[in-house]
C-alpha cells in the first residue's frame, strides 16, 4: 500500500463511503497515476507498432520514449509492451490500461463546469457523446437513423464492414461495439466483452423474374438443388452458405462476387440464385424477386460491447434499438416479413440509459463566455484525486498531508482550478469544508469511468478489486 493510500485511509477512520458516495476502491488509487501523456505514449505505440515510428510521430527521441515507458512499467509493476515479430505491441495489461484511461480522459473532456458565477453552482445539460460501432455495410443508414430517434444522447460513428472485419475492429479497440451476424467461421472474441442476441433473421432467396419458383409465396431449399448459386467472396459468406445447405442439398456455386451489385446483376440476368436478407430492396424494375426459404436455419445477429465503455443499461437500450431498426426496415420493405423469434420492440425510448451510464451520456455545460475567451477548462485525472481527498477529509488542513503538499499550496491549487473552471468547488459547512453541488455533479458524472480506471490500476498492482 502506498503512502497516499495509507494517509487517505487514516483520515477516513472507519467510514465505508464519503459524502460524495465514493467507495473505498477509489481511495486506493495512488497519487502518481498515469495521465494524458502516459496514455498518449501507449496510444502511439498501439498505432505505430514500434518506438522508432512512435518517435517520428511524436517528434521525441526513442531514448526519451523508452525511458518514459520503462518508468511507467516500474510504477505500475506490470509489462505494458511486448515484442512480437520484430514489432512492439501492447500487452493485454497495456490495452486494458489504455482503454480504461482513454475512457476516463474522454469523459473528463466532455465534462465542463460553468454557466454561473462562482458560488452559484451550475446545472447539468445533456451533451451528445459518440459511440464507435462496427455494423453491417448495408445497414449503416437505417441503424444511424434509428439510434438518433431512440438514443438521443448518442451520435453513432459507424464503420460498415463484414462480420470478421467487425470483430477485428473490436479486437483492435478501434470500436467500442460490434453489431454482426454469427456464422460457423466467426472466431471467438478474445477481448473482454459482453454479447447480446439482437434477433434471428429468417433467410430469403433471390430468384430471376422468370424462375419456376418466382410466383411461389415461399420456397423449399430442395427445389433449388439444380440451380447455380451466386455466393459472396468473404469467408463469412462461404461459411454461412455452407451451413445453410449442409444436409439439405449439394449446391453448385456458379459465381463468387465481392459486391451486392454484382449479385443483383447476375440474378437479374438469370445466371443463378442467391441467399439474401429480408432487407434486400426490390423495385418494380428489378429483374429478380425475393422469397422466404422454408426449413433453413436463421442467421443470428448479436451486439458485442466493451463493458468498460458501454454500460449494461446502455447495451440493453442499443440492443432494443437495433432490433427495432431491423424489424421496421424489413416490414417496410417486405410486407410478408416475419422475424423467426418474437422479441419486444415497443417502448424502446422508455429504456433510456440509466444512472450507470451517466459518464457516457451526461456533461456539465461550458459557458459561452468561457468559450469566447478560449480558456483552458480541461480537467485532469489529478484534479479528481484532489477533490476526492478534500471532500473525504472535510478540511484543507487534513487533506494537505494526504496530498503531500502544504495547506497554502493546496489552497492555491484549488483557487486556480476554480478560476479555470469558472465555478466554486468547495464551501464551508457545519462539518467543515465540503464539495459544492457543482463539484458533486462532476464527481458523480465521472464515477463509472474513474472506477473502471482504478480497478485496472489495482489489478496491475496485484491488489484485490472490491
Amino acid at each position: 500500500m502506498t503512502t497516499a493510500t495509507i494517509a487517505t485511509a487514516a483520515c477516513t477512520e472507519t467510514e465505508e463511503t464519503d459524502s460524495s458516495g465514493h467507495g473505498p476502491m477509489l481511495d486506493a488509487i495512488p497519487e502518481e497515476i498515469p495521465g494524458r501523456e502516459e496514455l498518449r505514449l501507449l496510444q502511439l505505440l498501439a498505432e505505430n507498432g514500434s518506438l522508432e515510428q512512435a518517435s517520428q510521430r511524436s517528434r521525441q527521441s526513442q531514448e526519451t520514449l523508452s525511458r518514459r515507458l520503462n518508468r511507467l512499467e516500474r510504477r505500475l509493476g506490470a509489462p505494458l509492451v511486448e515484442n512480437h515479430r520484430n514489432r512492439q505491441r501492447l500487452t493485454r495489461d497495456g490495452w486494458s490500461l489504455l482503454v480504461a484511461g482513454t475512457r476516463l480522459v474522454s469523459t473528463l473532456e466532455s465534462l465542463h463546469l460553468g454557466g454561473a458565477a462562482p458560488g452559484e453552482g451550475c446545472c447539468a445539460r445533456s451533451r451528445l457523446s459518440t459511440l464507435r460501432m462496427a455494423t453491417p455495410e448495408t445497414d449503416c443508414c437505417d441503424i444511424t437513423d434509428c439510434l438518433a430517434r431512440h438514443v438521443p444522447d448518442i451520435i453513432l460513428s459507424a464503420e460498415g464492414t463484414h462480420p470478421a472485419g467487425a470483430l477485428d475492429l473490436f479486437e483492435r479497440y478501434a470500436v467500442d461495439a460490434a453489431y454482426l451476424w454469427e456464422g460457423d467461421g466467426t472466431p471467438q472474441c478474445r477481448r473482454p466483452s459482453t454479447s447480446q442476441l439482437v434477433l434471428e433473421e429468417p433467410q430469403w432467396v433471390a430468384l430471376p423474374v422468370g424462375h419456376r419458383c418466382a410466383d411461389r409465396s415461399s420456397v423449399e431449399l430442395a427445389e433449388l438443388a439444380e440451380d447455380p448459386w451466386v455466393v459472396g467472396v468473404s469467408e463469412d459468406s462461404h461459411a454461412f452458405f455452407a451451413r445453410t445447405c449442409r444436409g439439405r442439398i449439394a449446391p453448385r456455386v456458379g459465381y463468387v462476387v465481392e459486391r451486392e451489385s454484382e449479385m443483383r446483376g447476375l440474378v437479374s440476368h438469370g445466371q443463378g440464385v442467391a441467399l439474401v436478407s429480408p432487407l434486400t430492396v426490390v423495385s418494380c424494375t428489378s429483374g429478380f424477386v425475393i422469397r422466404p426459404l422454408r426449413d433453413v436455419p436463421a442467421r443470428r445477429y448479436v451486439l458485442i460491447t466493451d463493458p468498460g465503455a458501454v454500460g449494461a443499461q446502455l447495451s440493453r437500450t442499443l440492443t432494443a434499438a437495433l432490433r427495432s431498426a431491423y424489424i421496421s426496415a424489413a416490414e417496410r420493405i417486405n410486407s410478408g416479413f416475419r422475424c423467426s423469434r418474437s422479441f419486444p420492440v415497443r417502448n424502446v425510448e422508455a429504456t433510456a440509459a440509466g444512472a450507470g451510464d451517466a459518464a457516457l451520456l451526461r456533461s456539465l455545460a461550458l459557458s459561452s463566455a468561457q468559450r469566447a475567451r478560449g480558456q483552458d477548462v480541461s480537467l485532469e485525472v489529478e484534479d479528481l484525486h484532489l477533490l476526492r481527498v478534500v471532500g473525504k477529509c472535510g478540511s484543507l488542513n487534513r487533506a494537505a498531508p494526504v496530498l503531500l503538499i502544504t495547506q497554502p499550496a493546496l489552497t492555491r491549487r484549488i483557487g486556480r482550478l476554480e478560476e479555470r473552471l469558472g465555478v466554486r468547488l468547495l464551501q464551508r459547512g457545519p462539518r467543515g469544508t465540503v464539495l459544492t453541488q457543482a463539484a458533486q455533479q462532476l464527481m458523480d458524472a465521472v464515477r463509472d469511468a474513474e472506477t473502471g480506471f482504478v480497478s485496472v490500476l489495482l489489478g496491475l498492482r496485484g491488489e484485490p478489486v472490491n
